[in-house]
């Protein structure tokens, strides 16, 4: 009995865990758009570290760069940044309710993340009340 709760609490998926893991793939897939030669003006590779840098410095809004994003970057390479900007500058969280909501599932799911925060049940259906008007704007 013991071992069959040790499993699925290994399979189950906190809303932390989410968070991270979405971070992390919004920042490997930025990375990886970003050593497209499509990217760069001279249609060059970019390096993985110099791509990874500027995907962790956009999502984080940090602005930290370390190659010139008006010189180095072409039109397609300064959109993925950009996107990159503001995602990270929403959230990614706000993002992926937005996504939710636009799918049309029900919103038991962002409940069960809130309450999986510690957020109360009541608190949780004020902030989704609140969002949704924020969308709805």
């Amino acid at each position: 009995m013991l071992h069959k709760n040790r499993v699925k609490n290994r399979t189950h998926m906190t809303s932390f865990r989410v968070i991270i893991i979405s971070f992390f793939c919004l920042i490997l897939v930025g990375s990886l758009l970003l050593m497209l030669p499509i990217s760069s003006r001279q249609r060059c590779v970019t390096s993985f570290p110099d791509a990874m840098f500027t995907a962790v410095s956009a999502t984080c809004v940090t602005g930290l760069v370390v190659k010139d994003t008006a010189t180095y970057w072409s039109l397609f390479g300064q959109a993925v940044i950009l996107m990159l900007i503001q995602i990270g500058g929403m959230g990614v969280i706000t993002v992926g309710l937005a996504i939710i909501r636009a799918s049309g599932r029900f919103s038991a799911m962002i409940l069960v993340s809130l309450r999986d925060c510690g957020i109360p049940c009541f608190t949780a259906y004020r902030l989704f009340a609140m969002q949704a008007l924020i969308c709805s704007a």
